[in-house]
């Protein structure tokens, strides 16, 4: 009897261990999935701006940036140390369009605002070297 009563309460102990990590682990996957990053292009990025004003955020280090830029972009040096602390005084209910010279670092940098929780983030597909190919001609920027 005694080795009955043993044997159910380590498995009533093991059950709920378990139970407890996958609650754990299935809330840390909805908060991931919550504030999916969506990956947009360059002319959809331009179409977004003409019937917004939209927060373009430049992740390029500042010798990048001197080569140029988009007009009313926030600039922020992904490789700053404080970088994670600067881009949580952004809001985090407004739309965030974020890019760097190919897309890859703006695509890390996403993956960051999204799980400080930011809602609605953008990654610009190609970055600046997109933009300008799509500017080739027109001299707009």
């Amino acid at each position: 009897m005694k080795y009955s009563y043993v044997i159910f309460i380590i498995l009533t102990v093991l059950v709920f261990s378990a139970c407890k990590q996958v609650k754990k682990h299935s809330s840390n996957s909805v908060k991931e999935q919550a504030f999916p990053i969506k990956t947009i292009s360059v002319a959809t990025l331009k179409a977004h701006r003409k019937v917004k004003k939209v927060l373009l955020l430049d992740v390029r280090t500042p010798e990048e940036t001197a080569e140029g830029h988009i007009k009313a972009a926030v600039f922020l040096d992904y490789y700053r140390s404080d970088f994670q602390t600067q881009i949580q005084k952004f809001p985090k209910d407004e739309p965030v369009y974020i890019y760097c010279r190919s897309g890859n670092r703006s695509r890390k940098a996403a993956q960051k605002l999204a799980a400080l929780g930011f809602r609605d983030v953008y990654n610009i597909e190609g970055g600046f070297q997109a933009w300008k190919t799509a500017e080739i001609g027109n001299g707009s920027n």
